[in-house]
């Protein structure tokens, strides 16, 4: 579809932030018993660009939900306004500090569209360690702690599964990918607790 620029009936935007492709991407094989497990340049792997498809299915299997989609550069440079949505599907992937998980002028928009009663769903792997983390360059608390509801515990759960809790998706369970599986590997998935949200999901293993 073709982004709305003005008012319209369209609910729903997705919006693809997961740009990055460079060498922390690569995916580790065990090639032999002499090399060991090495790090290759699977580029399919590392990033498809078109996760967008599997965020799409979701909400077309909502009742035929009609959505929206972009790249986050659309909404940066102003063709893609977010006020002109219900909600947004913001997804940043592996995205981590040097290609941004959520730049200033994102950061801005977003919490003036929370502000004026949007709703957001964001996911990414490492956003709690891009904003989230008071030593990062691009930390920004205000948004992690007080519109995200989140504060950030540490870097890397140790585990790639996951489970339901006591009150959401009881009966759910999971895997991130390694890298094995046609997506990219999501190997240090950050620690977050709830921050006068609500915890839905929790890692199994690990820490």
């Amino acid at each position: 579809k073709t982004p709305n620029t003005g008012s319209t009936s369209i609910p729903y935007l997705i919006v693809d932030g997961f740009d990055r492709l460079d060498a922390g991407a690569m995916i580790p094989r065990n090639e032999s018993s002499a090399l060991g497990t090495v790090k290759r340049m699977f580029l399919d792997k590392m990033n498809r660009y078109d996760y967008m498809i599997e965020h799409a299915k979701g909400l077309a299997n909502c009742n035929n939900i009609a959505f929206d989609g972009c790249q986050n550069e659309a909404v940066i440079n102003g063709n893609v306004l977010l006020t002109n949505y219900t909600a947004v599907d913001w997804f940043v992937g592996e995205e981590s500090t040097v290609d941004k998980t959520l730049d200033a002028t994102e950061r801005t928009l977003l919490k003036s569209y929370l502000n004026a009663g949007g709703n957001l769903l964001l996911s990414g792997s490492e956003v709690g360690w891009d904003i989230g983390r008071a030593a990062s360059a691009n930390v920004d608390l205000d948004l992690f702690n007080n519109y995200l509801k989140a504060s950030y515990i540490g870097d890397d759960a140790g585990s790639y599964d996951f489970t339901g809790t006591s009150s959401f998706f009881t009966s759910q369970s999971g895997s991130f990918d390694n890298g094995t599986n046609g997506y990219y590997d999501v190997d240090f998935p950050d620690r977050v607790a709830a921050n006068g949200g609500t915890t839905f999901l929790n890692y199994v293993g690990g820490t």
